[in-house]
């Protein structure tokens, strides 16, 4: 008996209405045998969100031919499939040919049928007698005698050939019939079957069915259906989006794809994290005493927070759990706490603060008296600390601190002392951060031109299409004021389910806001090729504000010198407010990656893949690929971009005239400029054939010139949103097109009597419409490269938009970067600098950083520069006002100061204070290496600018700040004295040992007199490191003369320090010269003889060591008579060993 279809909802279970569901098809769910319920219309709802929907009176019965010993599961995949797609279409049943052995019942049920669907393998199930054929082949028969639509799948053959040949060869050459007298569909697994039903399904209903099924009025749809449908035409989805681009079988899974991973899974991440964070507070609250709302809403906050829709609600839930842990007070007292500790004194204000501090923590309720006794003196003691201490030391101390003060939890133990831990306020600040994420919707793929961000894209909607529901569109949309962003995903969902689909946004939000929590992703591939920018991101900016509340994720993908005019709309929505940067093919990747493409496209090579790293940009490896097609070869040369494209259109027209010889090589590539010049003069990427003088002949002839190249996949044909007959023609493959267009500049240049005059007044035109034709700066690029210009064209072109198009600068940041990044350095001049500096100043941060080696590049060719100087001043942040403000700056300051002045007459409104902008702190390797160009310029005028980047490391990063100064090793002595003239008496230590090992290599009067202070210093590892040197350093006369001269005021000098100067004084065999002995020893011997009545021990002690190695002004005897009557036991001990050696 046929069974009507049963409508489910998300679950494997079948929902019931409130009413009673009667019949037999109610018990008959329970067994796999029989497949019709008998239910009427009035007793059975399909239930989706709150709506129920009733079946259409119409019936269209569905008939299934399979042998249910092979196609078990397959028939319950194709019923339950079914089933979904009952809740769209009214009235389906189906009838799976094994619930009858009778070959009469089944033939009534064919009749009645309105679609057959047969599957075909390697058995061929029952035989009927009479015939001595199967039965599936006699339903195929008749379905095909009835006319009735067939939906045919073969099952790949699990058998090999030699079993196949023992098998039913009637049924065999059945099949091949039917190969050859149907459209059959192939397939491997149970997954791709019911893709490819599914899809066919749609089809036929629209084409065949249309008036034989009812669309369900009520539009009511599951999630599961939803799923379903799009599931089925995710390839359609690739193939409408990628062309030709996407080839699954040489797809290779990229690094970024994790991080796309974890925006997808970001709400599983977000629920465990604060599940475990609620356990901790719950935790934490048992600890301490806190207000009734801890005790109250925790219990309740993980139900709550699953249960929220909105950050809105979200924040809510945090707004208790502040207000129930003291939050706004702990943070307010963490804020007065780490004010107090980096005052610059301990003074009357320092005490101030603490008793302020203490009298705050007495209001709380959870505070110990034990705690608050002790935080004075912690307090006294951190405040020592801070201005020698790391900063993360510091923060770890105030912590540790506050560990016996503030609500918290330990994590871990080491000797009984705590090592991890967190805060409560912490914790709620981390909720309060997951919120934040989780309420952005968007993420964005952004990469150079040709990196595979399409590929990307398609392969994860492939992906993602397995476990949720995916709208795959291209930005190639055309947006109009009328048509949007929502118009085209609904457009999208009306080619997947039937019906009219208005408002689907909130009656998708129906379906999503279940407990599965599954999200609809819509995947936006090329945003920036929209015909109409502003508007586009108008459009995108609108569509993301409603995704607020709903379960709706956005991916996108851009190339990069576009993403600047989808930034700031976008930036507030990005997943962790940042993009997913694709690069190239890493040196893992790029192996496997050769090993995939020379497979797929038959190349032969005898050299192994890591000789071919160069070919990590994926386009240009695809374009390689394409070349060297079903070709062997030993060795490449010249692998880039510029001169694969050539070679690939010399093996295109090759193929061409090989396959058509009528055609000159000149036709092929003369059509390809012809089309990239006017896409020029256009200012367009996309022509109508007519545009082109293209007949329509000529377009539906499959050998005229236009398909042949069509053929090759460099251009491609598409139909526009809303003409039915209008017919674009555009490049596959935007830098491609570049390229071209550049070959068309190059052809017009070629012809002219002028060449530099006609290259300059292209370079402005480009200048002037840049803005709105963006492929021409690419093009410049190449043409760069093809009149062999070394990048002279970049630098000319960066110079004329700094004086013609300011706004392209802000507005095209990317863009701009790349071209600085290819600039001739060598011949650089004002311009080009005056250029790079108006850069600097208005860059994202972002991009600052990949354009500090560019300034230090031009600084290293033009260090005198003032402009150079400037960027400089801004890289060290140097805190000069000059370099600082422009004229009009500070004219603008000077106009607010005396606004100020003049503010008593006037109206709080009249004026909004602000906050100076922040600035940018470059990375520390990017100081480093300006302060060492300085230096090593050896430019007496930059000693304030080396001085100052020093200081300004310091005041951010001790260490930073030591290693610029090891830079001035390479300086010259004079600049070299003046730096430490500075820090030779710097409140650091570590200021002072690193400009003691500045003078290990040098000589002379002035290191003479900075080492002997340092031999002096008040801190005990200054001198005994300056010390140290003198295992290798050699010791001049100046410095012997600096010595003496301090130990004759021996009364005023330390005995430790004494000791140091002592000993180097006994180094003789370290002395630059043996004339110094001849010159200075009696002077030496009589200095150090006057020590041996020293007071101090020590000091007598290593006077005489040092004596002992001047045997030629001493007599031994002597000494060591006067060491042995010495009242120290070691002098003594000195003696009787020099006794025993002699």
């Amino acid at each position: 008996m046929p069974r009507r279809n049963r409508h489910r909802a998300s679950s494997s279970r079948a929902r019931k209405h409130p009413k009673d569901i009667k019949g037999e098809g109610a018990k008959e769910q329970q067994h796999s045998s029989v497949h019709f319920q008998e239910v009427s219309a009035e007793t059975i709802g399909v239930h989706v969100g709150d709506v129920y929907s009733i079946p259409s009176p119409k019936r269209a019965l569905i008939f299934i031919s399979a042998d249910f010993n092979e196609f078990k599961r397959e028939i319950q995949i194709l019923e339950e499939t079914l089933d979904k797609l009952g809740e769209l279409y009214g009235g389906i049943e189906y009838f799976s040919s094994h619930h009858s052995q009778l070959l009469q019942e089944r033939r009534e049920k064919i009749q009645e049928s309105v679609l057959y669907i047969g599957l075909f393998g390697d058995n061929c199930g029952l035989i009927d007698r009479e015939t001595q054929k199967p039965f599936i082949e006699l339903e195929y028969e008749l379905a095909k005698a009835q006319n009735i639509p067939c939906l045919v799948y073969f099952k790949q053959s699990q058998l090999s050939p030699q079993q196949t040949e023992t098998t039913n060869l009637n049924y065999e050459a059945f099949k091949n019939g039917v190969i050859d007298n149907s459209v059959v569909n192939f397939f491997e697994n149970i997954d791709r079957l019911e893709q490819t039903f599914v899809s066919d399904f749609i089809q036929v209903m629209r084409e065949l069915l249309f008036d034989k099924i009812d669309i369900n009025q009520h539009n009511s749809f599951s999630l599961d259906s939803l799923h379903l449908l799009c599931r089925a035409s995710i390839n359609q989805q690739i193939r409408s989006v990628a062309r030709d681009k996407y080839i699954p079988d040489i797809y290779l899974e990229r690094g970024e794809e994790k991080e796309i991973e974890s925006f997808v899974n970001f709400d599983q991440t977000f629920l465990d994290r604060v599940d475990k964070i609620i356990d901790d507070l719950i935790q934490i609250s048992k600890n301490y005493r806190l207000r009734e709302e801890a005790y109250y809403y925790l219990p309740k906050a993980k139900t709550a927070i699953r249960n929220s829709q909105s950050s809105e609600q979200y924040y809510r839930i945090t707004n208790y759990l502040k207000k129930a842990f003291f939050f706004d007070e702990t943070e307010s007292i963490f804020s007065l706490i780490n004010y107090t500790i980096r005052l610059p004194r301990i003074n009357t204000e320092f005490y101030s603060q603490c008793n302020t501090t203490i009298s705050l923590l007495k209001e709380l309720p959870f505070i110990s008296s034990e705690a608050l006794s002790e935080l004075p003196e912690n307090l006294f003691q951190l405040c020592r600390k801070v201005l020698v201490a790391d900063k993360t030391d510091i923060q770890k101390k105030v912590e540790e601190i506050c560990l016996n003060i503030f609500p918290s939890k330990i994590y871990a133990y080491a000797g009984g002392l705590p090592i991890k831990w967190k805060f409560a306020n912490d914790l709620i600040k981390e909720i309060n951060n997951l919120v934040e994420i989780q309420a952005q919707k968007c993420v964005v793929l952004v990469a150079n031109a040709g990196y595979g961000k399409t590929n990307l894209l398609c392969h994860l909607a492939n992906n993602l299409s397995k476990k949720s529901p995916v709208v795959l569109l291209s930005g190639q949309m055309e947006i109009t004021d009328k048509y949007d962003v929502e118009y085209y995903i609904q457009r999208q969902l009306e080619s997947l389910l039937p019906g009219n689909f208005d408002n689907w946004m909130n009656r998708i939000k129906q379906i999503l806001d279940n407990p599965s929590r599954q999200y609809l992703f819509i995947l936006i591939d090329g945003i920036n090729e929209n015909s109409n920018l502003p508007l586009f991101v108008r459009s995108l900016r609108d569509f993301i504000i409603q995704l607020e509340d709903k379960r709706i994720k956005l991916i996108l993908s851009c190339r990069n010198i576009f993403w600047d005019l989808f930034y700031a709309t976008l930036k507030p929505s990005l997943f962790q407010t940042k993009t997913i940067e694709l690069n190239e093919f890493n040196e893992q990747e790029i192996n496997q990656a050769i090993r995939l493409y020379f497979k797929r496209f038959n190349i032969q090579s005898s050299f192994d893949a890591s000789n071919l790293l160069s070919l990590r940009n994926p386009l240009l490896l695809r374009f390689f690929c394409e070349a060297y097609r079903d070709y062997q070869f030993d060795k490449v040369s010249n692998l880039e971009l510029f001169s694969v494209f050539n070679l690939y259109l010399e093996r295109v027209e090759a193929k061409i005239i090989q396959q058509f010889g009528l055609l000159r090589t000149e036709q092929i590539i003369g059509f390809l400029t012809k089309l990239g010049h006017q896409m020029w003069l256009k200012r367009k990427t996309s022509l109508n054939l007519s545009e082109l003088e293209i007949t329509s002949e000529e377009a539906n002839k499959s050998t005229s010139l236009y398909n042949l190249i069509r053929s090759e996949n460099l251009i491609f044909e598409e139909s526009l949103q809303f003409s039915v007959t209008q017919r674009n023609v555009r490049f596959l493959y935007d830098e491609f097109m570049e390229y071209i267009i550049a070959q068309s500049w190059l052809e017009q240049l070629a012809l002219s009597q002028e060449l530099e005059t006609k290259i300059e007044l292209l370079l402005q035109e480009v200048a002037s419409i840049l803005s709105s034709f963006s492929p021409s700066f690419g093009a410049i690029l190449f043409l760069d490269k093809m009149l062999k210009r070394n990048g002279e064209l970049v630098n000319r072109i960066i110079s004329l938009l700094a004086t013609s198009e300011e706004e392209f600068f802000a507005s095209r940041q990317i863009a701009m970067l790349q071209a600085f990044e290819r600039i001739d350095i060598n011949n650089i001049g004002d311009e080009l600098i005056i250029a790079l500096d108006k850069f600097e100043r208005i860059a994202r941060d972002e991009n600052k950083e990949r354009l500090a080696p560019i300034i230090v590049q031009v600084l290293r060719h033009h260090p005198n520069h003032p402009l150079t100087r400037e960027m400089i001043s801004r890289m060290l942040e140097i805190d000069n006002t000059q370099t600082l403000f422009s004229e009009d700056d500070k004219k603008e300051l000077e106009n607010s100061i005396e606004e100020g002045e003049s503010s008593e007459n006037k109206t709080p409104e009249d004026k909004t204070l602000r906050l100076p902008p922040g600035r940018y702190h470059y990375k520390e390797e990017m100081k480093l290496n300006a302060i060492s160009i300085l230096v090593e310029s050896k430019n007496n005028q930059d000693f304030t600018l080396i001085e100052e980047g020093i200081n300004s490391l310091g005041k951010m990063e001790l260490h930073s700040a030591l290693t610029a100064l090891t830079s001035l090793d390479l300086a010259d002595d004079e600049l070299l004295y003046k730096m430490l003239s500075k820090y030779s008496d710097a409140y650091l230590s570590e200021y002072r040992i690193y400009c003691a090992w500045l003078l290990r290599n040098r000589y002379g009067k002035q290191p003479a007199e900075y080492l002997t202070t340092l031999l002096m210093d008040k801190e005990t590892r200054v001198h005994r490191y300056t010390l140290s040197l003198f295992e290798k350093r050699r010791i001049e006369k100046e410095l012997i003369i600096s010595l003496l001269a301090v130990i004759s005021q021996v009364s005023t000098i330390k005995s430790w320090h004494l000791i140091n100067l002592i000993k180097i004084l006994g180094k003789r065999n370290q002395f630059y010269s043996q004339d110094i002995t001849q010159s200075h020893g009696k002077l030496i011997v009589s200095t150090l003889m006057n020590l041996c009545s020293y007071s101090q021990a020590s000091v007598r002690l290593e006077a005489y060591k040092s004596i002992m190695q001047y045997d030629e002004f001493i007599e031994e005897k002597f000494i060591i008579s006067a060491m042995e009557k010495d009242k120290d036991i070691y002098v003594r001990r000195l003696a009787a060993n020099l006794k025993l050696e002699n």
